[in-house]
Protein backbone atom coordinates (compact mmCIF):
# COMPACT_ATOMS: atom_id res chain seq x y z
CA UNK A 1 0.00 0.00 0.00
CA UNK A 2 0.99 3.71 -0.61
CA UNK A 3 -0.62 6.60 -1.23
CA UNK A 4 -1.69 8.08 -4.23
CA UNK A 5 0.64 10.95 -5.30
CA UNK A 6 -1.27 14.41 -5.08
CA UNK A 7 -4.71 12.86 -3.57
CA UNK A 8 -4.93 11.71 0.01
CA UNK A 9 -8.19 10.36 0.04
CA UNK A 10 -6.43 7.38 -2.44
CA UNK A 11 -4.04 4.47 -1.79
CA UNK A 12 -2.33 2.24 -4.39
CA UNK A 13 -2.66 -1.89 -3.13
CA UNK A 14 -0.99 -4.06 -4.67
CA UNK A 15 -1.76 -8.15 -4.10
CA UNK A 16 0.92 -10.64 -5.56
CA UNK A 17 -0.83 -14.60 -5.63
CA UNK A 18 2.10 -17.39 -4.94
CA UNK A 19 0.92 -20.63 -5.40
CA UNK A 20 2.40 -24.21 -5.47
CA UNK A 21 -0.01 -26.53 -6.73
CA UNK A 22 2.53 -29.42 -7.54
CA UNK A 23 2.19 -31.41 -10.53
CA UNK A 24 -1.68 -30.87 -11.23
CA UNK A 25 -0.62 -27.04 -12.70
CA UNK A 26 1.19 -29.06 -15.09
CA UNK A 27 -1.62 -29.56 -17.07
CA UNK A 28 -3.63 -27.21 -19.24
CA UNK A 29 -6.74 -27.47 -16.79
CA UNK A 30 -4.78 -27.19 -13.74
CA UNK A 31 -2.81 -24.15 -15.47
CA UNK A 32 -6.05 -22.59 -16.23
CA UNK A 33 -7.79 -22.90 -12.58
CA UNK A 34 -4.46 -21.83 -10.91
CA UNK A 35 -4.66 -18.80 -13.28
CA UNK A 36 -8.15 -18.27 -11.91
CA UNK A 37 -7.71 -18.36 -8.53
CA UNK A 38 -4.99 -15.84 -8.62
CA UNK A 39 -7.57 -13.69 -10.70
CA UNK A 40 -10.47 -13.25 -8.37
CA UNK A 41 -8.68 -14.31 -5.09
CA UNK A 42 -7.10 -10.34 -4.89
CA UNK A 43 -10.26 -9.06 -5.83
CA UNK A 44 -12.11 -10.60 -3.31
CA UNK A 45 -9.84 -9.84 -1.09
CA UNK A 46 -10.47 -6.41 -2.05
CA UNK A 47 -14.30 -6.31 -1.35
CA UNK A 48 -14.06 -7.81 1.98
CA UNK A 49 -11.48 -4.91 2.91
CA UNK A 50 -13.92 -2.30 1.62
CA UNK A 51 -16.51 -3.87 3.93
CA UNK A 52 -14.41 -3.85 6.92
CA UNK A 53 -13.49 -0.58 6.50
CA UNK A 54 -17.17 0.73 5.98
CA UNK A 55 -18.40 -0.89 9.15
CA UNK A 56 -17.90 0.81 12.64
CA UNK A 57 -15.65 -0.23 15.08
CA UNK A 58 -18.62 -1.62 17.53
CA UNK A 59 -20.03 -3.55 15.04
CA UNK A 60 -16.91 -5.28 13.95
CA UNK A 61 -16.53 -6.05 17.62
CA UNK A 62 -19.77 -7.53 17.57
CA UNK A 63 -19.32 -9.60 14.69
CA UNK A 64 -16.64 -11.17 16.51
Amino acid sequence: MRPVQGDPSRTHFTTVGHINPGGAADTPLGAQLANKICIHGPVSFVRRLELAAQKSPSAQAAAR
